[in-house]
C-alpha cells in the first residue's frame, strides 16, 4: 500500500459565531462520518443561560413597570375625568346661580332698596315738614324748642 493523503471531496468549515470564549464540552472523534444535523461539537453554554436568565428577569421587570406604567395611567385619566365632570358641574352651577341672580334676587333687590329709598326720603320730607311747622310754632311761642342735651 501506498502512503498518501486523502482529502474530502466537499469540505465544509463550520465555525462558531458566538461572542467571548467557549469551552468545549463534546467533541465529534477524527474521521468520523457525519450527516446534516449530527452533533459535531457541544459547547457549554452555561454563561449564555445564566444571560438568558438575566435578561429574562430584566423582560419580566419591563413588563411589570409596563403594566403599573398603564394602570397609573389609568388611574390617573379617571381621576381627570372625574375632576373634569366636577368642574364642568361647578360651571353649570355658577351659571344657573348667575342666571337666578340676574333674574330673580338682583331686580327683586333693587326693587327693595329703591322701595327702601322712596320711603326713607318721604320720611325725610314728613321730618322737614314737622321740623318746619314746629320752628313756625316756636317762632309764634306754641311751641317749645328742645335741644338734644336737655
Amino acid at each position: 500500500m501506498k502512503a498518501g493523503t486523502v482529502k474530502a471531496i466537499r469540505e465544509q468549515s463550520v465555525r462558531n459565531e458566538m461572542e467571548g470564549t467557549a469551552r468545549i464540552i463534546s467533541i465529534v472523534q477524527e474521521g468520523t462520518n457525519v450527516h446534516r444535523g449530527d452533533l459535531l461539537v457541544e459547547l457549554d453554554s452555561s454563561d449564555l443561560r445564566e444571560r438568558i436568565s438575566q435578561q429574562e428577569v430584566v423582560l419580566q421587570n419591563s413588563q411589570f413597570a409596563f403594566v403599573q406604567a398603564k394602570e397609573n395611567v389609568a388611574i390617573q385619566r379617571s381621576l381627570s375625568d372625574s375632576n373634569l365632570k366636577d368642574a364642568e358641574l361647578k360651571v353649570e352651577f355658577a351659571k344657573s346661580d348667575l342666571e337666578k341672580y340676574k333674574e330673580g334676587d338682583w331686580p327683586q333687590q333693587t326693587n327693595v332698596a329703591s322701595a327702601k329709598t322712596k320711603i326713607s326720603g318721604e320720611e325725610l320730607a314728613r321730618a322737614k315738614d314737622r321740623l318746619n311747622w314746629t320752628q313756625t310754632l316756636a317762632k309764634k311761642g306754641y311751641a317749645p324748642i328742645r335741644t338734644r342735651s336737655g
